[in-house]
């Protein structure tokens, strides 16, 4: 996963055989939102995964 200003690039595994070409997703990031994105791993399996949340209280 490649994070950039306006775009996140992603190569998915394909059952650890392969990567799948990149897959671009444009995304409108402005520096006041990069508190709110993270890299953790979610559901125990090891693989890192990009979390976006923000709290709005």
């Amino acid at each position: 996963m490649q994070v950039r200003y306006q775009q996140v690039h992603v190569w998915f595994n394909r059952a650890g055989s392969r990567w799948t070409v990149r897959t671009t997703v444009s995304a409108p990031f402005v520096p006041s939102l990069g508190p709110n994105i993270t890299f953790a791993v979610i559901d125990g399996s090891g693989t890192t995964g990009l979390v976006y949340g923000a709290s709005h209280v």
